[in-house]
């Protein structure tokens, strides 16, 4: 006997709420970025600050004197490192949905590279973009 499949409504957010909070941090200025085994425990650090479950952590080193990239993936999406030591500087990525909150991780990237300024910008993600098409039939 072949039963129609249950209609399951699709979640909807709504124009004001999103799916996460994008984080994107500049650190000016900054050092102990050719360090892989600092840049993880920061990374684990950043996690803990946030509110954030900590799934997995990755850090690549590229070589002596240069810098790292590495990626914290969390049950809450993610937070990332990339860094330039000769010129100071790393790019830090933090995008978590949830209770999880990434502007607490600020502080623990400013006590871990040590940046002269930190430049920030937050983005909410996915406002109306997860909207049902127009054409979606109730049923």
């Amino acid at each position: 006997m072949n039963l129609p499949e249950p209609h399951h409504p699709v979640p909807v957010l709504s124009d004001d709420q999103g799916a996460g909070t994008h984080l994107l941090a500049d650190l000016v200025g900054a050092s102990r970025l050719d360090d892989p085994a600092h840049a993880e425990t920061v990374l684990r650090e950043c996690a803990r600050a946030a509110g954030a479950l900590l799934l997995y952590v990755h850090v690549h080193h590229f070589g002596r004197g240069g810098g790292v990239s590495g990626v914290a993936v969390l049950a809450e999406s993610h937070i990332s490192v990339h860094s330039w030591p000769e010129y100071r500087f790393a790019a830090v990525d933090l995008f978590m949905c949830g209770t999880a909150e990434p502007n607490k991780a600020l502080p623990v990237l400013q006590a871990g590279f040590s940046p002269e300024r930190i430049v920030a910008q937050e983005l909410v993600r996915g406002i109306g973009a997860l909207m049902p098409p127009v054409d979606t039939v109730e049923r």
